[in-house]
């Protein structure tokens, strides 16, 4: 079985793809066009494609959570939400809230709406 190369380097090119330069003085209709042979630069490091970035606009929840939920104890925190045991404010029913950590140079990790993408889809009385 024969895998590629992962080689970036151009060495196992076909020579007859690559244009040759002649040593007399080319003007602009006889310069060989290498921009089929140009590397696309890098992304920044910082940026990641699994993100969407929010708006500017600060006031992302139009009600305040803690106004509907107190936060009795922390049960977990992962790399991007951390989930709390809350009781409603309302009805006084015990629930799991996950609270995602927004960082708005960021933006929403994608990891985050694939899972509320998912659990909209559940119907089940905990959830």
């Amino acid at each position: 079985m024969h895998r590629p190369s992962r080689s970036r380097s151009n060495t196992n090119a076909d020579p007859a793809v690559i244009p040759r330069i002649t040593p007399s003085c080319p003007n602009s209709s006889t310069v060989p066009d290498f921009s089929h042979l140009r590397r696309r630069r890098p992304r920044s490091a910082h940026y990641d494609p699994n993100t969407i970035t929010l708006s500017d606009n600060k006031e992302v929840l139009t009600n305040d959570i803690n106004e509907e939920y107190e936060k009795l104890e922390k049960l977990g925190e992962g790399s991007y939400a951390t989930v709390y045991k809350c009781k409603s404010r309302s009805d006084g029913s015990i629930v799991a809230l996950k609270e995602i950590k927004l960082q708005f140079q960021e933006g929403l990790p994608f990891t985050a709406i694939r899972e509320a993408s998912l659990l909209k889809t559940l119907r089940h009385a905990n959830i």
